[in-house]
Formats: C-alpha cells, structure tokens, sequence
C-alpha cells in the first residue's frame, strides 16, 4: 500500500509536469512539496530492498526509470528549496557532487554528465542551478554580463519601452507607451500582431478606428456608406449618409470633425422670363480637438440637397448637417464657400462651392448647377496616427437634459480640448449637471440670436442683411457638481420684408450670464472669450460665408438670424486649493431657489464677484469677511420709435449707478435684491419711459432718464469687459448693465453687485456696533434700511429710512454725526413760458463727540426729496433730516452745497448737489433734475475703531 501511494504521487507529479505546469515552489502546496522530498528519499531507500528482495529484474528496471524521470521533474523544485534555505550540498564521501559556486562564471552543473556546462541563452546560473530569466529580462548573446552569485541581475533588465517574454534572448519593442517597470511584464505590456497596432488602455487597436454606422431602421451600413482613409499624419471617416456612428475602439479619443450643409437647389428655364441659374454651397464648420468615447451612439445628420425650382421662384435650399452638437446650415441663392475640409492648403475635391457642371459629386454640399438639384452635404472626421487620450481627471463629466427631460448629452453638447482648457458648446437649450469637475471655476461666453435678414419688395427695396447678437464673457465662475444649471439659447429671428423693422434675435443666458438678440446691422465679431483667432467668429452681421449654427450670427438676405451660443471653458490641470468664496442661496420674490439662474459667483484678481441679475433675497451661509463693496446700477430708459415728418428715432440714458465700498454683511440675515427694469420703448413726441431703481445691501440707484450716460467699470475699476449705465446703442445692449435703450429698443435692467476680498478676514467685528434699526410699525428694517462699513480708521452707519435706532452693543460709545436735507424737486416744461430746469440740493450739518447708550432708542429722520412742479411755480423743498438731536434742512432753490461727508476729501458721491443727471443717487440729498424730483436725504454716524 505504501508503495502504490508512492507511485501515485510521483504519477500526480508527472501529470502536472506534462500539463505545463511549472515545478517552481512558488504557489505550491506545501503538502505537495513535502510529499515530493519525501518521494526522492524514500524512493532511493526502497530501490535499495528492491535490490536485495526477490524482486525480478523487470520489476527493478521500471523502478529506475521512475526514479530517474521524477528526480528531473523535481530537481529545479528541490534546487530552489535548497538554495533558499540555505542548505549546502555536500561534496564529501566520494560522491562526486561539486559544491555551489565550483563551476565558472555563467556556469551550472550538468548532473547527467558530471560536467560543469555554459549557461544558455535566456537563462542566468549561479554555478550549480539553470534558471530561466524572467519575464520582462533577458541575456545578451554571447553570454556576459552572467555571475554565478548575483541572481536575477544576471538577467539584464530591458530598457524603457521594450519587453521580453519568458526565456526569450532578446528585447522585443513594445508598441505600447513604455512599460512601467522594466524587469516586469504586465497585461499593459503586451506584444500585437499587427506591427501597425497600437496598445491603449491594455487592448490592442488599430491605429485606425473600429467604428459602425447604423441607419434610423437599425441597418448597418457602414460598408457602404462610409469611406476611411489613413494619410501620414492622420486617418480620415467620411460619412454620407444619416445615422448612428458608434466608436468600438480608438486610438485616440480626441478628433477633428468637418461638416458641410446640403447645396442649394437650381433655378429650371422659362422661357422669355428667365434664364437657368446656378445655387449656393452649404455652410461649413470646423470643429477642433473634441473629445469622444467608445461605446456612445453619436447621432449623424447629412443635410440633402435642395431640390429644382422655377427661375421666377427662390431657390431651393439645402438641408442642415449636424454632428457632434454642432450644426452647419444648407446652401442658399448664390452663396459660395469652396472650402477644402480642415482648412488645408490643397484637396481633391472642395466643398460649400455654388453650382456648376465641374462640382456635382455628392456629399460635398456644392450649389445645384442650372435646373440641378443640389449636392448633399458630409461629415468628415479626422484623427492622428498614433495613441494621444485625454485624461478622464482633466475634463468634466455631465448630462445634459432638453426641457422635455430627455437625454441629449451626446447630440447637443461638443466637449473639446486645447493644452490648457477643456471647452463645453450648446447647441439647444436645456438643464447641464456635472458628474465631475476638474475644478470649481469656469469661463462663460454667451452670444444672442442673430437678427433675420430682409426679403425684396418690388420697387421699393432690395434684401438686406442683419446684425449679429450681442456677446457676454465672465470668467472664473463658480460651479458644483450635482446642481442643476438652466443653458438657454437665443434662437435667430425670422426674416421680415425689407419695408419694416427687422426682428431683432433673442437673449442667450446661462449660469446668471446674458447676452441679448442682435439688431438691424450691428457687427460684434468676436472670438469666444476674446481669443486672438478663432476657426470663425460670433456676432457678425449676416453673409452666406458665416450661416453657422450656434454662432449668432445675423441673417443673409432673405435668411433669418443664426441661433446664438453657449460656451462654457475650465482649466484642465487641477491647481491648488480653491480660493475661499462665499456659499449663498438667492430666492425670487416668489420663494423659488433661484441660486443658479439669477445669480453669478466668479473671482478676479484678489476678489470674488456676486452679480445679481433679478429681483430676490440672499442669504449667505458663509462668508469669507464681512466687509464686501456694493455696485448698484439702475434700468436704462427706454429708446423712442420714428413718427414719420415729425422725428427720428432716439437712444436713451443709462440707469445711475452707486458704489459704496467696506459693507458691512454677515451669515444668517436675509437680503433683498431689486433690480430695476429697463424702460419700454415711446413714440420719440414723448418724453423717454425712465428706468427702474435697482437696490442691495442699503444701497440704490435710479432708473436712467432722457440720454445721460455714466459708462462706468463696476466698482470703478479701469477696465472691464463692458461698462454700465452708457446711452442707448447696437453695441452696449447687454442685460443687466442699466444702459439704454437703443433706437426703438427698451432700456437694459440693471444690476445689484457685490465683491469681497479672497480668504478675508473678520477680525474687525469685535471693533464695529452691533444694532437694530426698526420702523414706525415695529418691524426690523436693519439690513434694507442702513449700511454698515469700515474705512480707514472709522466704522460708519449710513441711514436711508426713518426709524428708531437701538445699540445692542457699542465698543467706543463716542460717535460723529453727517446729516443732508432732502433735495428740491425739479421743474416741468411749460410750452412758451419756460424750460425744464434742475433744482439744489439739502443742506447738511456736521456734529462730533455725542456720546451713546446701548440699549437707549434714538429716532432718525431721513427728510424726502421734493417733488416737480411747473417751471412757473415754486420749487418744492425738500425734508429736513435728523438724529442724535443734529437736523439739517431739505434743499430749495437753486443752492448747491456739494460736501463730503465729514467734509473729508475723497467720496465715492457728493452731498447736496443741484439736480443733473449725474447725481441723482438715492440718499444724498442731492436736487432733482429737470423735470425729475429731488434726492432723499441721509443720516451718516461714524465711531473711532
């Protein structure tokens, strides 16, 4: 019995050996290797009984040729066991076994021959053992660089970029970007077929796509309906018809994309009217470093050809071709683009070119040639030769929802890369969501719906072409993922005959940024966030050479306006920790968390900016100081219309604006935001529709009136993208910027800002009063009825509504006292009697060092501005003002005071001015201007820190 389990572990053995399984220890049972030693010893004992017993010489013979066949199987396994543990075979007793190391260098004992042989190629020894080199090594030729002591080393590691595979002699080249240790071979690390494949991600693909191409029923027609090409530098796609494309592999998941629109149609004869005409190419676009994956159904649209018309009638035009959440708009009349695709120098074939007998290829969106149908459009993509894959780290992920809710990610939204940004373009509105943010700041660049073209009139006016949209760029605002954030875009307007008005396009927003429709002929072109160059620009005024989709662009004649844009950029590389911001909630008048359409965090430079674009409430979480400047600005006043003999039409004045700079805020109170609405638009006999008043934080400005113009940087700075409160013209006619109306245009509302110093500090608030500012009906008017700011070495309390003032607490009980009178109204026009004229403002009083109570109550008075009377009458006065038992009388007259307050030197407005158009900022007691009443007065406080 014990011999039949014997020879069944050694059959066990060479069962497992003829398997190929390797006899290393490594990963064996320890049981088996146990069992395996204890085969060769027992075995060479019992061979000795089988000698001496009855044994036949048969029965001896096989027992040798067991003995010798498992002492090869097991001799590496029982090499290795020894030498690791340190066991040293002994060459005593006449054995003839020399000891390890006894060979040469780059020697083993040969056990069969008793001879010390050359280490083989692909194997390293040590002197007694024959190895064989890992994966991932390999010996050189002639057999250097072996030593009998040094182990693994013997077997040189392959240089950067190369492997071996297992006893192989040599470094094979690996296709692959380099192999990331070089004495290892791993699944990233592999040998292809195809010398021409490439290694990505593990796999080995072609250094072309694998890709189909389904119709809308499902079919495929990849094979006849789609050409790939390779050149040197670059594969080519092109594909032809409508479908589906999905990607199996690529080499690279970054590509250029080249579309052309469906030509339009030619004109048939008709004899003695007309002759046959030739039509217009389709549109082109041109697409850069986008971003794909495979896996996603990518939606194909190849735009048709337009179709023969009667010479007496338009031409037909061509479809629209759209890939990749961009479009390209078909031919029309006689428009011609004759572009080669990605812009190169030379090509076969040109594409967009208007008919002629030499162009009718299909698929290249060429003109019909007279009484031709036109060309089909095409989309062609191209790719580099070789793996190049954007890190997924550096981009963002996303869904992007139409308003019905469904998923339209893949067909309205390009995702593409330079060096630096990733960039995200819109196609259609909807809601965008990020799974994934490279960081939390972003770049907005928005362009309104480019104004629609006009058609002939017979013997009045020929067609003409219209303005493109407005543009806005904000950069650096702040996003999260997980929220939902509304994308609307201006679609184009319609065109109109040319003896009415154009329709103008319509207002493109996005993450609280807007930019309004084009007008008439205005020319805006500009590239997305101002860049130098760009593959075509937005905001142009209509041409055939510029129908792009999603540009804005106005409409050719008899064509309307292109839709406007989205398009939104990050920094790919993720920087260092991000700045230290506010978190905030902003909710409309209605209770609705407004958060993401109506307001705009951004940082520049050493602050961080909160624009509010509609009337609501906020209310801050966090705040990273509570000293923020406030910038308010009032709605423009609308433009007047043309009355034909009496009057052209005329631009309007820009809302006032305000700045008051250290405000005081904090966590926890709630904010109300009124942001004043532009103006509608009057018949220019009658005076302009004036402004709304726009107020935050304590802070208001008026409405514009008549054509008065600030153009001021928000906050004062010296540069910005735009400025606010300017007359009404085509190219100022942004949302939120309280400039007026253009001709025929209401004025633009105005804005409510803020801005704070990044990672500020609140150390001061242990410094300044705590206090509540309540009204007759007992109802806390602290945070809309005064301000609270810091300055230099005083904190102060502007007051801009009556009430009763109680100190909660007060570190220095001394304070100063600035008080102005409200301003007298302005005067009417009276038709030959007198003009409009403007009015004085409120005289102020200065007391210091009044001593105060906390817990004591103290009435302030704020005196109203005087209204408007007729110039033939007496000017109204206006409302003294008062506190701390210091009054000053409202303004009457004429009589100007101008004064700082605390007669300082320097002030962002002046008290008690004559009424102009220039002054008229709530809350300074300045007069009204003609026609316009005066000021409100104030009351200002200010203790030592």
């Amino acid at each position: 019995m014990k011999n039949r389990n014997l020879f069944g572990s050694f059959a066990l053995l060479l069962r497992r050996r003829s398997a190929g399984q390797s006899p290393s220890t490594t990963g064996a049972n320890p049981s088996q290797v146990s069992l395996a030693k204890q085969a060769s010893t027992s075995m060479f004992s019992n061979l000795k009984k089988c000698i001496k017993s009855a044994f036949s010489l048969v029965e001896i013979l096989i027992a040798l040729i067991i003995v010798s066949v498992v002492m090869a199987a097991l001799a590496p396994v029982i090499t290795k066991k020894i030498k690791s543990s340190g066991v040293t075979i002994g060459g005593g007793g006449g054995s003839g076994v020399p000891s390890a190391g006894a060979c040469g260098m780059g020697q083993y004992f040969d056990m069969d021959e008793q001879a010390c042989k050359h280490c083989p190629e692909g194997h390293f020894c040590d002197g007694f053992n024959k190895l064989v080199c890992l994966a991932g090594t390999s010996t050189s030729a002639d057999g250097t660089d072996k030593h009998p002591l040094n182990g693994q080393s013997q077997c040189k590691e392959c240089a950067d970029g190369y492997y071996a595979l297992e006893a192989s002699p040599t470094c094979i080249l690996n296709t692959a970007v380099g192999c990331a240790e070089k004495s290892k071979i791993d699944n990233a690390c592999i040998s292809c077929e195809n010398a021409e494949d490439l290694l990505v991600d593990g796999n080995c693909v072609k250094d072309v796509p694998v890709y189909t191409l389904l119709n809308d029923s499902g079919s495929d027609i990849t094979e006849t309906d789609t050409e790939l090409t390779k050149g040197d530098t670059y594969w080519y796609l092109k594909i032809k018809s409508t479908g589906t494309l999905t990607f199996s592999t690529v080499p690279a998941n970054v590509m250029d994309v080249f579309m052309v629109g469906g030509g339009a149609g030619g004109q048939s004869y008709v004899w003695g009217e007309c002759e046959q005409n030739a039509s217009g190419g389709g549109s082109y676009n041109i697409l850069k470093n986008i971003v794909v994956q495979t896996g996603i159904p990518y939606p194909i649209k190849i735009g048709a050809g337009g179709g023969v018309t009667a010479c007496t009638a338009l031409p037909s035009n061509g479809g629209t071709t759209s890939a990749f959440g961009t479009y390209s708009h078909g031919g029309v009349r006689d428009g011609s683009h004759s572009i080669c695709p990605f812009n190169d120098a030379s090509c076969d074939q040109k594409y967009g070119a208007s008919g002629s007998s030499s162009n009718q290829i299909a698929n290249t969106g060429s003109g019909g040639k007279a009484a031709g149908k036109g060309m089909s459009g095409v989309v062609i993509i191209r790719g580099r030769l070789g793996a190049s894959n954007v890190q997924a780290s550096t981009i963002p992920s996303y869904r992007f929802l139409n308003d019905s809710g469904s998923d339209i990610t893949h067909s309205d939204v390009t995702l593409s890369v330079t060096n630096e940004y990733w960039y995200m373009k819109f196609a259609n509105s909807g809601t965008l969501t990020f799974g994934s943010l490279p960081n939390n700041f972003i770049d907005v660049f928005a362009v309104g719906g480019g104004s629609g073209g006009t058609t002939y009139v017979w013997g009045e006016c020929t067609e003409a072409v219209s303005g493109g949209g407005n543009y806005n760029i904000v950069k650096d605002v702040a996003v999260s993922i997980e929220k939902s954030y509304p994308v609307k875009i201006g679609a184009g307007s319609g065109t109109v005959q040319c003896t009415s008005n154009r329709s103008n396009g319509n207002t493109s927003n996005a993450f609280g940024v807007f930019a309004a429709g084009g007008v008439y002929t205005s020319d805006h072109s500009i590239c997305p966030f101002g860049d130098a160059s760009c593959d075509y620009k937005y905001g142009v005024p209509g041409t055939d050479a510029n129908q792009n989709h999603n540009t804005g662009n106005g409409g050719t004649k008899a064509k309307p306006g292109m839709s406007g844009a989205i398009v939104i950029r990050g920094k790919r590389t993720i920087g260092g920790s991000s700045p230290t911001i506010p978190t905030y909630k902003f909710l409309s008048t209605s209770g609705t968390d407004v958060t993401t359409q109506y307001s705009t965090l951004n940082i520049s430079g050493d602050y961080w900016y909160l624009k509010f674009t509609n009337s609501g409430s906020v209310n801050f979480d966090y705040l990273p100081t509570n000293y923020v400047d406030v910038f308010t600005v009032g709605g423009g006043a609308g433009g007047t219309t043309y009355v034909w003999g009496e009057c052209s039409q005329g631009v309007a004045g820009g809302g006032t604006y305000n700045i008051v700079k250290d405000t005081y805020i904090s966590a926890g109170p709630t904010y109300p935001i009124n942001i004043g609405g532009g103006g509608s638009v009057v018949a220019c006999t009658s005076k302009p529709s004036n402004g709304g008043a726009s107020s935050g934080f304590g802070v208001h400005s008026r409405g514009g009136l008549k054509t008065q113009s600030y153009s001021l940087c928000h906050f004062g700075d010296s540069t910005c993208t735009y400025t606010y409160g300017n007359t009404g013209g085509n190219s100022n006619q942004n949302p939120n910027t309280g400039n007026g109306g253009a001709a025929a245009k209401t004025g633009m509302s105005g804005t409510v800002m803020i801005r704070g110093k990044l990672n500020g500090s609140s150390s001061l608030s242990e410094k300044i009063p705590t206090y509540t500012l309540t009204d007759s009906a007992g109802s806390d008017i602290t945070e809309s009825g005064s301000i609270l700011s810091v300055s230099n070495t005083y904190w102060y309390i502007k007051f801009t509504k009556t009430g009763t003032l109680k100190f909660n607490s007060i570190k220095n009980p001394t304070i100063d006292v600035f008080a102005v009178g409200g301003g007298a109204g302005g005067t009417t026009y009276v038709w030959g009697e007198c003009d409009e004229a403007v009015s004085g403002g409120g005289n102020y009083n200065i007391a210091t060092n009044i001593n105060v109570v906390a817990g004591d109550s103290y009435p302030i008075v704020i005196g109203a501005g005087g209204g408007t009377i007729k110039c033939t009458s007496t000017r109204k006065t206006g409302g003294a003002s008062s506190g701390f038992g210091v009054s000053a009388a409202g303004g009457s007259g004429t009589t100007a005071h101008k004064v700082c307050s605390f007669n300082g030197t320097d002030c962002s407005v002046y008290y008690g001015e004559k009424g102009s158009n220039g002054n008229q900022f709530q809350n300074t007691g300045n007069g009204g201007t003609s026609a316009y009443s005066g000021m409100n007065g104030t009351v200002i406080i200010r203790g030592a820190l």
